[in-house]
């Protein structure tokens, strides 16, 4: 039979000293508890990272485009999805093509949703990281390593032209971190969702 017995050990080491703490949950009036700020369907949020999975090549590139132009134009151009807050400005940054392909696909959906410039209103802005690189994490020497400098700019630049989306697309093409690897992982969206905060901005 499993015997399992308890072992003196002679260890001088100082206890740790506890410098955290639970906090007490307080009562509330549930109706004084802000209700989440939906943007776009049950999809995106303000505060918190969103992220579209599928195999390559099924047009994630092409939904995430049709959804930045729903946003922008105040218009559902997808079934019924709803866009909760009117002239949502959307930053959408391709991490693989051209400035060019991001133009024919907006310019080819405006076109079969009969969108115009107007429609548009200087809301959509979109950048390719052939010109404009976004490396926001990397391993450096087996060690996770988060660009913070470079997410102070985006926050800042967010900020400025007052962002309500922020599009990564693809996500490989933003970091250098291993995907299979949790807790890289773990650490990039959690400062991912950090930025959402600070900018009040919906992630994808």
């Amino acid at each position: 039979d499993y015997q399992s017995e308890a072992v003196a050990v002679d260890d001088d080491t100082p206890p740790p000293v506890v410098t955290i703490s639970p906090t007490p949950f307080e009562w509330c009036d549930p109706s004084s508890i802000p209700p989440r700020e939906w943007i776009y369907d049950t999809h995106l949020i303000r505060k918190f990272v969103s992220l579209t999975v599928s195999p390559g090549g099924l047009g994630k590139s092409s939904l995430a485009l049709v959804e930045a132009l729903s946003m922008v134009t105040n218009r559902a151009l997808l079934d019924d999805a709803i866009i909760h807050e009117p002239d949502l400005r959307v930053w959408y940054w391709n991490g693989e093509d051209p400035q060019d392909e991001t133009r024919r696909r907006v310019m080819a959906a405006c076109k079969h949703y009969g969108i115009s410039s107007a429609d548009l209103g200087g809301r959509l802005f979109t950048d390719s990281g052939r010109d404009t690189p976004l490396i926001l994490g990397q391993l450096d020497k087996g060690a996770i390593t988060l660009n913070e400098d470079l997410f102070q700019e985006i926050e800042a630049t967010m900020i400025e032209h007052r962002i309500d989306v922020f599009m990564a697309d693809p996500f490989v093409s933003a970091h250098r971190l291993g995907e299979n690897d949790n807790n890289a992982i773990d650490a990039l969206i959690k400062r991912l969702g950090r930025m959402a905060d600070r900018t009040n901005s919906a992630i994808e």
